[in-house]
Order: structure tokens, then sequence, then C-alpha cells
């Protein structure tokens, strides 16, 4: 078996549309945690996932260059 240094994340996501409201509803959950959130907008969405993907911050380096 190759070993993967890839990160990967699982999300569930839900979206419906609400009768006598002119938007879609919707529902987000990272698999692994269970954090869940509602969500508004494909821009709630889009937050949400990157706060789990987001790249981290790479250190500095110290010392002798």
């Amino acid at each position: 078996m190759i070993d993967n240094p890839t990160q990967r994340e699982s999300f569930i996501v839900r979206i419906w549309w609400e009768k006598g409201q002119p938007e879609w509803k919707g529902w987000v959950q990272h698999v692994y945690s269970g954090d869940s959130a509602p969500l508004r907008d494909l821009q709630d969405l889009m937050s949400y996932l990157e706060r789990w993907t987001a790249t981290p911050a790479r250190e500095e380096k110290q010392g002798l260059r």
C-alpha cells in the first residue's frame, strides 16, 4: 500500500427549496468531526468549506539560511 500524504476531508451537503419562500435553504456537516452549520447561500457553504480546507500557514525558518 502506498502512503498518500494528501489530506482529505468529507462533507455532507443538503439543499432544499422551501415552499412560500423564494430562496434555497441548506445544511452542511463535516463528516469526521460531526460539526454542522445551516446554509443561507453559496457564500455560507464556501466559508464553511474553507474553515476545514484552508492551507495551514507555513512556519518561517529560523537560524542560518
